[in-house]
């Protein structure tokens, strides 16, 4: 009875019931999902490796080709620089990662990557910048322990407090698109945050809200003073660290530009003597050229409207005498009728009155016929006689 119960103890029917219904189940696509996400997790480090083992293989190849050509590490642009080198500057910029509720785990992870892309731009750079992360923590921070192991020991200041708890709000630049301040220098007591939203134009002017929200200092890059772009001015977190990085190498913000952006984003590089006042009269030299191209624009419909009415008027003159022609022969055609009714009608009445001449004179030969044929019976010799008389007349 005692084994009976322990082996009722171990079933527990009620513990698998509520099992069953808070797992939920997994469709043969899901799982398939699960069991390759298992076995890259597993080689992870086994594949890293190898991709370590491969990079060191082309850095030692590298090397041994430029010692033969008479080439040091720098003139090939191999050797990394930290932030601690007494090379690097002093100009502070950091990624505010306070965002993560706006984006989906994608967009969180191309935030990841540019993110790299940053620190591999600083490392190679010959003048790196002190690069920090701010505000890591929540999903960000997640998917970075998921995804890269080992970022902690990156040549990065990764903090998760606000930008003011650890840089204090009066040295906070916050560059932002819609900033109507122009930055123009770098100051090494300021510190130049960037906005790590990945949103795709979703939430537009989201990070200059909060600015003003929070009272720090805002501004934007010097971008319309020297490229003319054919879209909006938002740029990507990769972006803006690498043109402020290349202004620290070139010393100059067109250079900066020319180099760091991206050819589908300039419509054209301004010359040397477009200034930011430029930018400012545009609005009102565009006003002079939209009122320019009302004028032409109206004076256009003058004139078509002009030449619809001569249209219309040498219609109307052709109209007119086509009418007039029209008349003029209805009128020789009836005149032509009328002339033509009375030759026929003069022509049957001059047949008519020859046709009762004729009987007239048929008539009275008849008569003088029958006169003459009775005297002919009565006197013949008479009649012999005229009619010989009437033979000679004749």
């Amino acid at each position: 009875m005692e084994g009976k119960v322990d082996c009722e103890d171990d079933t527990n029917p009620e513990a698998e019931a509520l099992e069953t219904e808070v797992m939920p189940t997994l469709s043969k696509n899901q799982l398939k999902k699960q069991l390759r996400l298992q076995r890259w997790a597993e080689t992870k480090k086994e594949r890293r490796k190898k991709e370590k083992e491969k990079i060191k293989e082309k850095k030692r190849k590298m090397l041994e080709e430029a010692r033969q050509q008479g080439l040091d590490e720098e003139s090939l642009g191999v050797k990394k620089r930290k932030m601690s080198d007494p090379e690097a500057s002093n100009i502070r910029v950091a990624v505010d990662c306070a965002y993560d509720s706006l984006m989906v785990e994608s967009d969180v992870k191309k935030l990841i990557k540019q993110i790299q892309r940053c620190y591999s731009e600083n490392r190679k750079a010959n003048k790196p910048l002190q690069f920090y992360v701010s505000n890591l923590k929540d999903k960000t921070k997640q998917i970075l322990d998921d995804v890269i192991e080992g970022y902690q020991k990156w040549d990065i200041h990764f903090r998760e407090e606000e930008p003011e708890a650890t840089f204090g709000a009066d040295n906070i630049v916050y560059l932002a698109a819609e900033s109507p301040n122009m930055l123009q220098d770098l100051d090494p007591n300021k510190v130049y945050i960037i906005g790590g939203l990945v949103d795709h134009n979703h939430h537009k002017g989201y990070c200059y809200e909060k600015v003003l929200e929070q009272g720090w200092s805002h501004a934007q890059l010097p971008i319309g003073d020297f490229v003319k772009l054919n879209s909006r001015k938002v740029l990507a977190v990769n972006h803006v660290y690498e043109i402020i990085l290349a202004y620290i190498q070139l010393g100059n913000w067109k250079d900066a530009f020319f180099q760091v952006l991206p050819n589908r984003k300039v419509e054209k590089f301004l010359s040397e003597n477009n200034s930011a006042h430029d930018d400012m009269n545009q609005s009102s030299s565009n006003l002079n050229e939209a009122s320019v191209d009302e004028q032409d624009q109206n004076a256009s419909k003058e004139e078509e409207v002009s030449v619809v009415n001569a249209r219309q008027e040498e219609e109307n003159h052709s109209v007119d005498d086509r009418t007039s022609e029209d008349g003029d022969s209805d009128d020789d055609q009836r005149l032509g009728k009328d002339l033509q009714n009375d030759v026929i009608s003069s022509v049957e009445n001059t047949s008519s009155t020859c046709t009762r001449s004729e009987n007239l004179i048929n008539q009275s030969d008849a008569k003088e016929f029958h006169s003459e044929k009775l005297d002919f019976d009565k006197k013949p010799t008479v009649k012999v006689d005229e009619c010989g008389d009437k033979d000679a007349l004749s």
